[in-house]
């Protein structure tokens, strides 16, 4: 399991409302009880692997507590977790016994994006009522997808990854060395083929390279949250892209690491988290147009 409930898996004061957009069954908490024309952010959260999208509840609850402004949260399954299981084994890891999970892993960030682009695409229709504004907030594979999806998706203004990592390739040298995986070589070996590195080269932030994701992120907001003690995902698998990203001008990047701290979100992340996309609402409020920053 990646990561523990960051708090109470209830939002009782935040009840969801179901939809179903495109075939994807979505949970829309805070819904219940806005003003019926009032125009709204959606905060979008993506789960953790080998959780599910109601996992996300608690973090619903804080965001929309925290919240000073007409605020969504939308959460919908990862594929191939939850009601759209399909082969178990596929989420699991080297040391789990899935030989693929290189790219299981990285189809899963890419999958995850690209329903998170259809529902950012009919939203406003399914719900009769203008977003202002799409912030994205992942956890853990969450967090990997997040940082695809603000790289890729200029509709997208600002990110928060928790104990997520921005370079993919670095992060499955660290779990193919942890793994003992004989033989590993990125892009040269059966479990990193050259067909996957050229996939990653595509997508993944470090591979796109800081100089082409700077010029993506101009006038975006990022949130790292760390775990000093993660051992699942290093912050040192981090480190190097992120330091050279925040002397790149025209980004707000926050990168915090929190002592002691292992491979969860943790209720102090949760309260960061919250208190963040509240800022970076009310810090855009009176700049926007419908989709925009």
């Amino acid at each position: 399991m990646e990561s523990d409930h960051p708090a109470s898996a209830s939002s009782p004061d935040y009840p969801a409302t179901e939809l179903y957009i495109g075939g994807l069954r979505a949970a829309i908490h805070g819904l219940a009880g806005l003003p019926a024309t009032s125009a709204v952010t959606a905060v979008h959260l993506l789960h953790p692997r080998l959780q599910t999208a109601e996992w996300m509840s608690a973090i619903a609850h804080e965001i929309l507590a925290a919240a000073a402004s007409p605020t969504i949260c939308v959460s919908i399954e990862q594929r191939n977790h939850g009601t759209r299981l399909v082969d178990g084994a596929r989420n699991g890891t080297w040391r789990d016994g899935n030989s693929s999970h290189a790219v299981d892993l990285l189809a899963s960030y890419v999958g995850a994006v690209r329903d998170l682009q259809g529902v950012i695409d009919f939203l406003p229709a399914y719900l009769g009522r203008a977003v202002e504004r799409h912030v994205v907030a992942g956890v853990s594979l969450g967090g990997h997808a997040a940082w695809i999806a603000v790289t890729q998706d200029p509709r997208i203004k600002a990110a928060a990854v928790v104990i997520g990592c921005a370079d993919y390739c670095r992060l499955m040298r660290h779990r193919a060395e942890k793994s003992r995986i004989g033989g590993f070589e990125i892009g040269a070996c059966a479990a990193f083929p050259p067909e996957l590195l050229d996939a990653a080269r595509r997508v993944d932030p470090a591979a796109i390279g800081v100089k082409e994701v700077a010029r993506r992120l101009q006038g975006k907001k990022i949130l790292c949250l760390s775990g000093a003690a993660d051992k699942l995902v290093p912050y040192e698998c981090n480190r190097a892209f992120l330091m050279e990203l925040k002397y790149e001008q025209g980004i707000e990047l926050v990168d915090k690491v929190y002592d002691g701290v292992g491979h969860e979100c943790t209720p102090e992340m949760v309260r960061e988290l919250a208190k963040w996309v509240r800022d970076v609402v009310e810090n855009g409020r009176g700049r926007t147009a419908c989709g925009q920053l």
